[in-house]
């Protein structure tokens, strides 16, 4: 669904599939740290841009900031998603402080773990751990004021979203000097996985280099003249140019012809 020339790298925090044998890791600053040397080596001479959905827009923006302040290449856009700007204050609750019956109660009521999941005690028991530690850097993240970014910001929001609003992303508009758009899509908080076809149509066409437009009719160029052999009897350094322009030269005289120019003549038409 992409465009052919644009390749999907997706992030794989520790403690997921293959780094599941890791531990999750619960400090934000880290994890930004560890994003940045990661995808350092990949964006030096190659465009890149940044997507990412909840707390994953916050660690896409906090990365943007991290490679700026590494004196590293800038995203060419950052898609930010079902999330509020980092100054707006966030929910009271923290989940991250909950029991795991607790936990689980409220997992299950955000809808945000497919009911398979949510329903299996020994999977649920096995991936606590980790859905405990991203609530934890995402609930202790704390925003610190400083230039805004340079990136053009594309944020969504789903229609249906209980959490965040429309007028919530809007103040991510806000955080750039670049251009801002607002993309409403059909779903509530988890959209991702139900409109996936529309985000990506969206993505596509942010990512298409923009289209040429007319900026009025082309200067009027000067009518193409035929080449005249320069005069003979001018010096070139100083005449060449008017004599091609100004007189027609002939193997007997130099003939006067009229000048829409303006420029000097050559000698011999004086006499």
């Amino acid at each position: 669904m992409l465009p052919l020339d644009v390749e999907l790298w997706a992030v794989q925090l520790p403690g997921r599939e293959d780094r599941f044998v890791e531990p999750p890791q619960t400090c934000f600053e880290t994890l930004v740290d560890e994003l940045a040397d990661a995808i350092a080596p990949h964006t030096a001479d190659t465009p890149f841009a940044l997507f990412g959905h909840s707390g994953g827009a916050l660690l896409a923006f906090e990365l943007a900031r991290a490679l700026r302040k590494r004196e590293q290449p800038a995203p060419t856009r950052l898609f930010l998603s079902a999330e509020p700007p980092p100054d707006v204050p966030r929910s009271a609750t923290k989940l991250h402080t909950l029991d795991d019956a607790e936990l689980i109660r409220q997992l299950r009521a955000r809808g945000g773990t497919p009911p398979e999941i949510a329903e299996n005690e020994e999977l649920m028991e096995l991936l606590l751990p980790v859905l405990r530690a991203d609530f934890t850097w995402y609930e202790t993240y704390e925003y610190q004021p400083g230039p805004q970014l340079e990136s053009p910001v594309t944020a969504f929001v789903g229609h249906d979203d209980p959490i965040v609003g429309a007028e919530a992303v809007s103040g991510w508009r806000s955080h750039t000097t670049g251009s801002f758009e607002a993309r409403g899509v059909t779903g509530g908080h988890f959209f991702v996985r139900d409109a996936m076809e529309e985000i990506v149509s969206h993505v596509a066409r942010a990512l298409l280099p923009p289209a040429l437009e007319s900026v009025g009719p082309s200067p009027r160029r000067r009518p193409q003249r035929e080449e005249r052999p320069r005069c003979r009897t001018a010096p070139m350094s100083a005449y060449s140019t008017s004599c091609v322009e100004s007189c027609a030269w002939t193997p007997s005289t130099c003939a006067r012809t009229s000048s829409i120019w303006q420029r000097p003549l050559c000698p011999s038409c004086r006499s």
